[in-house]
């Protein structure tokens, strides 16, 4: 389903003689356009031919799409990875600091009781 402005230019080439129908629309700010040509030996249908270039159009505008929902895609996975991986940093990080934490705990009471100890003795 087409959803985007199309031009249909219908010509000869001159060299050849054959009929050339053209459609043309604009893609993420480029042209692209996609053609179909009748040998002019074969009896010439506008229609026809218009039917088939738009159907290529439509096939290319498709395939850009999907290159660039891919690359979307990759950038979506690596984004989450990032995450992952920070995530993981971070509990890394919050268990350090929770053992960092009980290892004081320890170490004031050491030195609590070790001032207790002093102060019994003096």
């Amino acid at each position: 389903m087409r959803n985007y402005a199309t031009k249909v230019y219908n010509y000869v080439d001159k060299k050849t003689g054959a009929h050339i129908v053209k459609a043309v629309t604009m893609y993420a700010g480029k042209y692209v356009e996609a053609t179909a040509k009748c040998d002019p030996s074969d009896t010439f249908d506008l229609e026809f031919g218009t039917k088939i270039a738009l159907t290529r159009l439509d096939l290319k505008i498709a395939k850009k799409r999907q290159t660039s929902m891919k690359a979307w895609a990759k950038g979506a996975t690596e984004a989450i990875e990032y995450f992952k991986t920070q995530e993981r940093k971070a509990r890394k990080v919050k268990e350090y600091a929770e053992i960092a934490a009980l290892d004081h705990k320890v170490e004031v009471k050491k030195l609590e009781t070790a001032l207790a100890e002093m102060l019994k003795e003096a």
